[in-house]
């Protein structure tokens, strides 16, 4: 019987620097594994992973805005990517004839991908999204002239860690209850006695003083037309409120004395009331602890224009604190 001499046969096809570049996408050091480097490739996956969480660390710190640096971070990954496939190129034009690995298969080119990159990229994302830093959609115009439709909002998880928020500090809260997240303005802190009659805020027997927004310039805020804009002076903070013409919700708050962890908070637009007619704030669902409390807002993350889908570039990257 005539037997198959070995330059007839079947041998495996030469590795592709495109298919490098793909598989480079799904984890920067598998364009290396495709070619046979298998130590080299892991300690690229690893090294990446190490950048993310040198990144969110910073980011946590620092405190600057993400966006922009986490762009250049994405584009310094492609641009890896593209160098790893041209390397892998030579690699292959080198190692043309090299017997195959044992782990040259896709099978376990998907598995090194998970266990080296994206189980542990996914595992930082979720972590900083619970404990570190989050972002959420402004779903309404409660904290007008603050925030509006639209923008989506970087929020600190850590702001309270060690300081507990003060008048004047913006937080985000889950409501007693429901559970629902929002965001409100702290106008009274623990042991503060608070009255309110109609827009009129009185914290331990103090009437909060009114004076015209015009003294103010805050590039962040969102004007409209039917609003009345205050800025309040709350012991040493000053903020903007918003009250429309012609509106007053009922806000009738007889004499209210704070507990050692109770926070009474209220949104900047004074007037905003939900389908049922009810405030997004203490006025509705009463005090909160410090418990409640999950972050304050750092930046304006994305915005897009109230009246349309496009983008509105000049918040992007604003202060919303």
């Amino acid at each position: 019987m005539d037997q198959q001499s070995p330059a007839s046969r079947p041998q495996r096809g030469p590795a592709r620097p495109l298919v490098a570049f793909l598989w480079s996408l799904a984890a920067p050091g598998l364009a290396l594994v495709y070619t046979g480097r298998l130590v080299a490739g892991l300690i690229v996956n690893l090294l990446f992973l190490l950048v993310v969480l040198l990144f969110v660390i910073a980011a946590v710190i620092v405190q600057f805005f993400p966006l922009y640096p986490a762009l250049v971070l994405l584009a310094a990954w492609l641009t890896f990517c593209m160098l790893s496939s041209w390397h892998a190129a030579e690699l292959i034009d080198d190692d043309r004839h090299h017997r195959q690995r044992f782990f040259q298969h896709p099978l376990i080119y998907a598995l090194i991908a998970l266990l080296t990159f994206l189980a542990p990229l996914a595992a930082t994302g979720h972590f900083t999204a619970r404990h570190l830093l989050t972002v959420i959609p402004v779903e309404h115009e409660a904290m007008a002239p603050q925030y509006h439709p639209g923008d989506w909002l970087v929020i600190d998880r850590t702001a309270f860690q060690d300081d507990a928020p003060t008048r004047g500090d913006i937080v985000v809260v889950r409501m007693p209850g429901d559970g629902e997240r929002s965001i409100a303005r702290v106008v009274a802190s623990p042991t503060d006695n608070v009255q309110m009659q109609g827009y009129t805020l009185v914290i331990n027997d103090d009437v909060l003083e009114h004076t015209s927004v015009e003294d103010d310039n805050n590039d962040a805020l969102v004007f409209d037309d039917d609003a009345e804009l205050w800025v309040e002076h709350n012991h040493e903070s000053r903020y903007v409120i918003s009250v429309e013409s012609g509106s007053l919700v009922d806000s009738s708050l007889p004499d209210l004395d704070l507990g050692d962890d109770q926070y009474f908070l209220l949104s900047d637009n004074r007037s905003f009331v939900n389908d049922d007619e009810r405030p997004f704030d203490s006025r509705a669902f009463g005090t909160v602890t410090e418990d409640h409390i999950e972050g304050r807002p750092l930046y304006v993350a994305w915005s897009t224009l109230p009246d349309s889908s496009g983008v509105n570039w000049e918040r992007i990257g604003l202060r919303a604190d």
